[in-house]
């Protein structure tokens, strides 16, 4: 996709079409072959069935205005990740590389109908596409384990991590309702190894538990009476 921006310039709308097309081939290709090595269904293989339709709409476009089909050179040249992980990190910078190409694709489109097919294909990806690897790349064990140590450190077995258990849920929902302030958060973390928690807190894992605490909170209204 980076080699995609180096061709552009000043583009006619025939050289635009083409760049669409060998964009969404690109990533037709590369997630059919990592739905097919990881069997996943959601989200890489609808994310293909919606490929196949925008390479659709791309095709009758160029068609209805003469403009040569590109041969599909990613068909079987495709080498998928390791790992989901990697695949859904792939997914990301291929989507925002996508939102980012339809804006420079967009002033060459003069026809109204490759102009909204345009619009349409960056809206999908910016709409549906990205959030969805992102919200599996946000799941992923790596996250878990960081959550997971920061529990250890927050709340240890026994009667102290209990006490402390409810300490930090007093003070989410006081948080919650913007009752809360600084110096109370403050207090809550003297007693912890600040350093730690610092690099799990900045890595997200911190709000995760607040969040999650929170949730469970709103699921089970009869812990609140």
């Amino acid at each position: 996709m980076q080699e995609d921006s180096q061709r552009l310039g000043s583009l006619t709308q025939e050289e635009a079409i083409i760049l669409a097309l060998e964009d969404e081939f690109r990533a037709f290709e590369t997630y059919k072959a990592i739905a097919i090595k990881f069997q996943s269904e959601i989200p890489f293989g609808r994310i293909v069935e919606s490929e196949a339709r925008h390479i659709e709409a791309l095709m009758r476009a160029a068609r209805r205005l003469g403009v040569a089909i590109p041969p599909n050179r990613f068909a079987g040249a495709i080498t998928p990740p390791n790992s989901l992980q990697e695949a859904y990190a792939l997914g990301v910078e291929a989507e925002i590389e996508n939102i980012a190409l339809y804006d420079r694709l967009l002033p060459a489109a003069q026809d109204a109908e490759v102009r909204d097919i345009f619009y349409r294909l960056q809206a999908a990806s910016y709409n549906h596409h990205l959030p969805a690897f992102r919200a599996h790349l946000q799941e992923t064990p790596r996250s878990q384990d960081a959550l997971g140590e920061l529990w250890g450190a927050l709340f240890p077995a026994g009667k102290e991590g209990a006490e402390k258990w409810r300490e930090a849920g007093a003070l989410a929902e006081r948080f919650s309702q913007g009752k809360a302030s600084p110096e109370e958060l403050t207090r809550f973390l003297q007693g912890f190894n600040l350093s730690f928690l610092g690099g799990l807190l900045l890595g997200g894992a911190g709000v995760v538990v607040l969040k999650e605490w929170l949730e469970s909170r709103e699921e089970n209204p009869k812990e609140k009476e």
